[in-house]
């Protein structure tokens, strides 16, 4: 008895520290509904992390992507490619998360239809289903987002995985239908702006 005390007691004090006894493997239900764990095995495999658990940071920021470059295409493409907004929303409460993404000529953007966030200590993961425009193409797409923050409140070692699911206008310019593409921060750092 007194053991099962003592350890009570140790499990209280290490979660009133902000800590986990256990890792858990937390995504949420939601994310389901447009990804599935065979989507998540093959982005984890290419080497981008998804960061699971139930204790995201919160996520909150406008960010400056200014050093993106292709790390993996399905048809081989590769270099870099124009500087971005991260624009992030996040109340900590629901694991739900507003997202959007937009050059900075402003030619392109794109925003989450639905996203959600799962993670633990300084990383995460957001997980979503965007609706955007490029130029005369309108477009929906699935992304994945993960990336850690540094002391300072900046993005490090931020990672997108995205697919296109629908096209419509002229699309040329864009990644076909189902094509997998993963973009990395090649500096490691993602400014955080405001």
């Amino acid at each position: 008895m007194r053991a099962m005390a003592c350890l009570l007691g140790l499990a209280m004090l290490v979660q009133s520290m902000g800590c986990t006894l256990l890792e858990d493997n937390f995504i949420p239900d939601e994310v389901y509904t447009f990804l599935t764990d065979a989507d998540l095995d093959e982005v984890n495999s290419l080497g981008m992390p998804i960061y699971v658990g139930s204790d995201p940071p919160i996520t909150t920021g406008t960010y400056y992507l200014d050093s993106l470059a292709i790390v993996y295409d399905d048809e081989g493409a590769t270099g870099p490619i124009g500087t971005y907004y991260l624009q992030i929303g996040d109340s900590g409460f629901d694991y739900q998360v507003s997202l959007c993404e937009y050059t900075t000529d402003s030619t392109s953007s794109s925003c989450a239809v639905q996203a959600y966030v799962s993670g633990n200590g300084d990383c995460f993961t957001i997980y979503a289903y965007n609706a955007g425009r490029s130029g005369n193409c309108e477009h929906d797409d699935v992304s994945i987002y993960s990336g850690c923050f540094d002391y300072y409140g900046d993005l490090i070692g931020l990672q997108n995985a995205y697919y296109t699911t629908a096209q419509a206008g002229n699309c040329a310019n864009r990644t076909p239908i189902g094509h997998l593409r993963i973009i990395e921060e090649m500096d490691g750092v993602s400014e955080w702006i405001e």
